[in-house]
């Protein structure tokens, strides 16, 4: 574990963007301790110039809400911006701390290089030009980076994490995408055509999007993906909400729309809804069941050999980024994902990938996995990005919107220590035809692309969240107007 040593308020203000992750700018943060110890720093947007009254109280008591539901001894609180925009935010959070008895170890300003106290007076100590802030390399930044910490320059830079590709990148996704949902389709073709072969293997050829059928959509008998609903049933308690492993419903097809928890059977699109099929139509498929069992395998098999390439450093080619994407709007296969997830730094750079690249109606599911192991791995910025991701495409996500909720509240993610494995929580369901597999291998050698992911493009976002970072632990010493 890092030790740093913030023995002024100049250096505790070097420490910060290593507790979030990025340099603040027009931010309100707190940084809570327990002892001798930096518990975890949190930070949010500073209310807008202008805002009602009570919506911009609100804003600033939330934050302190998830401070004091810690149960910490102490806080420094420091405002990043202009005057007029920190002063009424820092005092009022400072004012609902000291209502419940917490210590107020500082109160800062900082804007432009410069810093200025909020409780000292001493214009000798504090003169009201304020005082310099330590420089980028300080003692502090320099023993930060030494032990690993980064500091992106700003929030902006999470956000081209989860940024879509674009050019020819997308063009090139989009193919892939065309021929994942016809590989998809010989699943349910196989009943009509048996081999021996695993049908999950076979790959569609190489078909542009206007050459097949429209993206998204399989012939033989399949309701589009993004279409077909799957009934919900209540997962593990505290844990998420998830359908069960055992077959869904047939439910009924709706106007193509976003990507839903999973792909469903039904008739094809333009048949005749009469009581028989015609004579030159597809059937439905024969055998519904067996249908999502290949699914789930494939999907299984799909989330394995991902995890072995990003593992060893390697990256997906495009058609099996599509086809993994396509496999997880089914839950079954997205809780397989997710139950296998822990906080390794691959992890974050599979499911960024994924975020990425596919299609964006197949964005719900990776960008919930991919915040689900942001927040345990205490990168509290990332999981608020990739949940704001899932959520602008599908609002009422479970997985995003739990993750969502964890971020909001404040829950710390040491109640998930030996995820999936939670006290209290009952086993997920499992498919008894899934071959045993504790988690990814450690030493395979996937047949995975070059190692490497494209640099991310810069994109514009917007901050919803309270964000937690539970980062390296910083000691300190306390006086008067020392940290």
């Amino acid at each position: 574990m890092m030790k740093l040593k913030v023995s002024s308020p100049a250096e505790l203000i070097s420490a910060v963007p290593f507790l979030i992750g990025f340099h603040p700018a027009d931010s309100l943060t707190v940084v809570a301790m327990r002892g001798p110890e930096i518990a975890f720093a949190v930070r949010a947007d500073l209310p807008e110039l202008g805002a009602p009254a009570e919506e911009a109280k609100a804003a600033v008591l939330h934050l302190a809400s998830v401070v004091i539901r810690q149960q910490v001894q102490a806080v420094a609180i420091i405002g990043y911006g202009d005057k007029e925009r920190v002063t009424p935010a820092v005092l009022r959070v400072s004012d609902a701390f000291r209502r419940v008895g917490l210590v107020i170890i500082e109160e800062l300003r900082v804007e432009d290089g410069r810093f200025w106290s909020f409780l000292c007076s001493d214009r000798a100590c504090c003169p009201p030009q304020g005082q310099p802030c330590d420089p980028p390399d300080s003692v502090v930044a320099a023993e930060a980076t030494f032990a690993g910490a980064v500091a992106l320059p700003s929030r902006e830079m999470f956000a081209a994490q989860v940024t879509p590709v674009s050019g020819d990148d997308r063009t090139a996704m989009t193919a892939a995408t065309a021929r994942a949902v016809l590989r998809l389709a010989t699943l349910a073709a196989a009943d009509f055509a048996p081999s021996e072969s695993d049908p999950s293997e076979s790959v569609a050829p190489d078909v542009a999007p206007s050459e097949s059928v429209p993206l998204g959509t399989v012939s033989l008998g399949i309701v589009p993906l993004e279409s077909a609903p799957l009934e919900s049933v209540s997962g593990p308690k505290g844990v998420a909400a998830c359908t069960d492993d055992g077959e869904p419903t047939r439910a009924a097809a709706r106007a193509p729309g976003r990507a839903s928890d999973g792909p469903v059977a039904g008739p094809a699109s333009g048949t005749n809804p009469g009581p028989g099929p015609a004579q030159d139509e597809v059937p439905f498929l024969a055998d519904e069941t067996r249908f999502f069992q290949r699914v789930r395998r494939a999907g299984r098999k799909a989330v394995r050999e991902a995890e072995r390439c990003y593992r060893s450093g390697g990256r997906l080619p495009d058609d099996e980024i599509a086809w993994l994407g396509l496999l997880l709007l089914h839950v079954p296969v997205r809780d397989y994902a997710w139950t296998r997830t822990r906080t390794e730094e691959w992890e974050l750079g599979l499911w960024s990938d994924v975020v990425r690249r596919v299609e964006p109606a197949y964005v719900p599911a990776p960008a919930s996995l991919l915040a689900f192991v942001a927040w345990r791995s205490g990168s509290g910025v990332l999981a608020s990005v990739a949940v704001e991701r899932a959520l602008d495409e599908q609002g009422d996500y479970s997985l995003a919107m739990l993750v969502h909720q964890a971020l909001v509240n404040g829950v710390h993610p040491a109640v998930l220590d030996g995820w999936p494995a939670v006290a209290g929580a009952p086993e997920l369901p499992r498919d008894p035809e899934d071959d045993p597999d504790s988690g990814p291998e450690p030493h395979a050698q996937p047949d995975c692309g070059t190692p490497g992911r494209p640099l991310p493009a810069d994109s514009p976002e917007r901050a919803t969240h309270v964000e937690r970072a539970t980062r390296p632990r910083i000691s300190h010493r306390v006086s008067r107007h020392r940290i």
